[in-house]
């Protein structure tokens, strides 16, 4: 971190004050989720479980919303419909089918697990929005020369669709191109060092992996689908209240 501020006052780069903020902030934090998750381990309640899963959808979403350049009270709607559908749907899956825990609202299980798919689908949410928004802003008079012409809107805006779908998870397909050759993912590497067998780590880090990148897709894709609905009217115009 040292190096980080030494290159950033070398170049006059003015992010120091940002820097030490962002790592305070992430110290506090992170310190005030382990002084919760012990007390939530040693009470191992269900009720306590699911509100913190409620907690985690309401952030995830609040994070979202606070980070794009738009409001309005249909996006801040799409978003939690997109992340509760998409990584709700993959969470509840994997949780009940692949790990199979019983109770299922274990929360050595339930939380970790959540924060990884329910954080990666955040992601998935807001670059997907963010890529398709400045498309259909730079692309305005090339879509509505195609509306006019007889085109649907989903057929004017298909392309920017695609990449904003593709951009979306691109990062996490990257990140498991480099994994076993180049990183070593950080949930395998806990469960080596804490004494589990690798083969029996690896298979952990394939299954998360496979979630994580599935509510990256289904999340991103939901927020496409339904933001999609709202910037175009019925028929097939945009929707310039929007």
């Amino acid at each position: 971190m040292g190096s980080v501020i030494l290159l950033a006052r070398i170049k006059h780069l003015s992010i120091n004050r940002q820097i030490a903020i962002s790592v305070v902030r992430m110290s506090l934090q992170l310190v005030g989720a382990g002084i919760v998750l012990e007390v939530v381990f040693e009470i191992d309640a269900w009720y306590i479980v699911v509100g913190i899963l409620v907690f985690l959808f309401g952030m995830a979403s609040r994070i979202v919303f606070s980070r794009l350049n738009v409001r309005s009270a249909h996006l801040q709607r799409n978003i939690v419909a997109s992340i509760a559908i998409g990584a709700g749907s993959v969470l509840a899956l994997f949780v009940v089918v692949i790990v199979g825990q019983d109770p299922w609202y274990d929360p050595r299980y339930m939380i970790p697990i959540a924060g990884m798919i329910i954080g990666n689908g955040m992601n998935g949410c807001a670059l997907a929005f963010e890529r398709f928004y400045s498309s259909l802003q730079k692309e305005r008079m090339r879509i509505l020369t195609m509306l006019s012409l007889g085109a649907t809107a989903s057929e004017a805006t298909e392309r920017y669709f695609s990449e904003a779908f593709r951009a979306a998870f691109l990062p996490q397909l990257i990140t498991m191109t480099a994994m076993g050759i180049v990183t070593l993912p950080g949930m395998m590497t806990g469960q080596i060092l804490s004494g589990t067998a690798p083969m029996t780590a690896i298979r952990y880090q394939i299954a998360i992996m496979m979630a994580i990148v599935s509510s990256n897709a289904l999340v991103a894709y939901m927020i496409l689908y339904l933001e999609s609905r709202v910037f175009f009217n019925e028929r097939h115009q945009f929707n310039e209240d929007v």
